[in-house]
């Protein structure tokens, strides 16, 4: 929908609806739990939309070697809303009850949305304050990109399922999704059932990994732009190395857990450090979708996330399973030894499989791209330095 109608009316909606959802939930929990219930899943599904349509508006935005860095900076702020939103909704339950936390933060939500639809556009071209130099760089890095800022493209449905690199992603999200489920939901569990410290009763702690992940973020990926527009390394160099650090880095420090035995500190170091290397993923696994087919850079992301929702979603059930009655260090050694073959296969599908290049089907069939529109995975350009070039031949 963001693809065909743009980012303004769908993201805000969206939002919009998560905001209308929060202020009826108190009415409806007191009416019904089966209406409070209903009410959620409709959130759900609108909020669903959220970061398939945010990857469409970089498409069309961002020029392609700034989109880790952004993506680092704006996607990774949902983990700074977590380690947030849950101590003042805290604070505020205490202070006003229960339905109070639903009013504040649907009335933030309606807050923002004024401001999305008075200044959000869906494309440089329409913005009314953008400068002539800024609308030819964006515009200009976008059409060598391969991007078609018209929309007006075909769904080439078959040739998505057929490529690699498409699937290449899925499998490296699927596998990033389980250890990430392990490190942020079952942890906890792990270190008060078996250390018998709960990190989730100390603020700073459990706020603590998700701001290292935000860091790492912003780090990785700053350092990924610099290498891929200085020429240092090639789009997908970049894209591997990054990946590799995000999945494998979470790998090694999971064994660290699983052998330190009773020391917790040992345990929340371990935490902060995968998730500071996770950050890579900004880098690498996430930004990818807008390296192959920017035109179809949210569908992408939709089916990514919808395969790494499922994965998150049988985690918990198999990890219940294996420590139902046996909450013993032993079987949460198993727990953690999982992952590592997983992380580990995941990363080498990905190496193999990956690429930087915009695809064929980028244009809505099966004929190869326009010259204009390859990929510059294997030479990149600066940006800028060719645009200022390009303007002083003009000149």
């Amino acid at each position: 929908m963001a693809e065909l109608y743009g980012t303004r009316w769908v993201f805000g909606i969206c939002i919009l609806a998560g905001g209308v959802c929060a202020l009826l939930s108190p009415v409806a929990a007191r009416a019904h739990y089966g209406a409070f219930i209903a009410l959620r899943i409709v959130q759900g599904i609108f909020q669903g939309v959220s970061w398939p349509a945010m990857h469409s508006c970089i498409s069309h935005w961002i020029p392609p070697l700034e989109r880790p860095r952004f993506i680092a900076v704006v996607y990774f702020a949902a983990a700074l809303s977590t380690s947030f939103t849950l101590p003042l909704c805290g604070v505020i339950i205490a202070a006003h009850g229960w339905a109070a936390a639903f009013y504040v933060t649907g009335a933030l939500s309606l807050v923002w949305c004024a401001f999305w639809f008075a200044f959000m556009h869906d494309s440089p071209r329409q913005h009314p304050r953008i400068t002539p130099e800024e609308l030819k760089y964006i515009e200009e890095t976008l059409q060598r990109s391969g991007t078609n800022t018209s929309r007006a493209v075909k769904l080439p449905l078959k040739s998505i399922l057929r490529s690699m690199p498409v699937w290449a992603i899925i499998v490296a999200s699927a596998g990033n999704t389980w250890g990430l489920t392990v490190f942020l939901a079952k942890l906890p569990t792990y270190m008060k059932n078996i250390l018998g410290f709960t990190i989730t009763e100390n603020g700073f702690l459990s706020a603590l990994p998700f701001l290292l992940r935000y860091m790492g973020a912003i780090i990785w990926s700053s350092l990924g732009d610099w290498l891929t527009k200085r020429g240092f390394l090639s789009i997908c160099a970049s894209r591997r190395i990054f990946s590799a650090i995000a999945l494998w880095g979470p790998a090694v420090m999971v064994l660290g857990v699983a052998h330190s035995g009773c020391n917790w500190q040992a345990t929340v170091i371990l935490i902060c450090l995968a998730l500071f290397c996770n950050g890579a993923v900004t880098a690498s696994i996430i930004v990818n979708h807008t390296d192959i087919a920017p035109n179809f850079s949210g569908t992408l992301l939709g089916m990514d996330n919808t395969s790494a929702s499922i994965v998150a979603f049988i985690v918990p059930v198999v990890i219940g399973v294996m420590t139902k009655g046996q909450q013993t260090l032993g079987q949460w050694q198993k727990v953690f030894w999982i992952c590592v073959p997983i992380y580990i296969l995941a990363e080498i599908f990905y190496l193999i499989f990956c690429s930087g290049d915009v695809q064929p089907w980028n244009c809505g069939d099966e004929d190869q791209p326009k010259p204009d529109q390859q990929s510059t995975a294997n030479t990149p350009p600066t940006e800028m330095a060719k645009l200022k070039q390009d303007q002083n031949t003009n000149a």
